[in-house]
């Protein structure tokens, strides 16, 4: 017919039956990670989302002190260690050291207080330098002064981190859509442009773009304290571009007298080609750090 963009469904279950070979060899199981999902390791959210698939857009959001940047911090420990690939952390808040020195608290379970203030045992001390030396290793980067540089500029390093790295993709992480120069002296009411912009840097580069966002505290106003996906910020825009959007709740976070101390709900109100629903970790103050919820 020589119209060479129509393919039958043929053709098409063709190319899906010799990609599922190329991943599984025969009398092999499929390896955890393949080129298209990358695993957080966190068994519930990866069973729901699949992985967060490169050239996409996930959105995690929160109203101040859920543990969005805690949850962040998890995803780039365990993605860089545990997968082995590269993850490129923009943050526009705090500074670079001070986010390394909390994944080493969480990794080496020592309160976060205690090790900046180095009120450590001997024992605590080895395991600091033990953790220590496997973050040295991982494929982890933070970008310092994020706040000053274009998003065509953070582009830019992650091609040159993931080349650096011979990977075939990577993760850039957003810590947080206000602070961002674009947002601050852009639109903050459209986010239409920039969250198109951020979809499209996804689908060019071989990149994961997670980028965490503010959302309003309205949970103190409901009788159940939960939040909804209008509590985002222009939810029109997220729900046109984001393929993931989760909103971090921690019910203990208002109501003190809950049973779910120590809980935490990661909603997701849209899982592209995956179904929404709620996903439950635990969650240690102390470590800075979530971890799967044995019930």
């Amino acid at each position: 017919m020589g119209l060479k963009t129509v393919m039958s469904t043929g053709e098409i279950l063709s190319t899906l039956v010799t990609s599922i070979e190329d991943r599984e060899p025969a009398g092999k199981p499929q390896d955890i990670s393949s080129h298209d999902s990358i695993y957080t390791h966190f068994a519930a959210i990866d069973a729901i989302t699949g992985g967060i698939n490169v050239n996409t857009l996930t959105i995690i959001a929160s109203p101040t002190g859920m543990g969005k940047t805690a949850l962040a911090l998890n995803f780039a420990k365990n993605i860089s260690i545990l997968e082995g690939t590269p993850v490129i952390y923009c943050t526009y808040d705090l500074q670079p050291k001070d986010l390394v020195q909390r994944i080493l608290s969480s990794e080496c379970m020592v309160e976060y207080q205690r090790y900046r203030a180095m009120k450590l045992s001997s024992d605590e001390f080895s395991r600091l330098d033990e953790s220590a030396q496997m973050l040295s290793r991982a494929p982890l980067y933070f970008m310092e002064g994020a706040h000053e540089i274009s998003l065509q500029d953070v582009a830019q390093y992650c091609t040159e981190v993931i080349k650096t790295c011979n990977s075939e993709s990577g993760v850039l992480i957003l810590d947080y859509l206000q602070l961002m120069p674009e947002i601050r002296h852009g639109q903050r009411d459209n986010l239409d442009p920039f969250l198109n912009q951020l979809r499209e840097m996804a689908a060019v580069l071989p990149l994961s773009i997670v980028l965490i966002c503010q959302s309003e505290p309205a949970s103190e106003t409901r009788t159940n304290y939960q939040p909804y996906f209008n509590d985002l910020p222009n939810c029109s825009a997220v729900q046109n571009y984001a393929h993931i959007v989760a909103v971090l709740h921690r019910e203990e976070f208002w109501n003190s007298s809950t049973s779910s101390r120590g809980q935490a709900e990661l909603i997701f109100f849209k899982n592209q080609n995956n179904p929404v629903g709620t996903v439950r970790l635990g969650f240690e103050p102390s470590f800075s750090r979530f971890v799967d919820l044995v019930l």
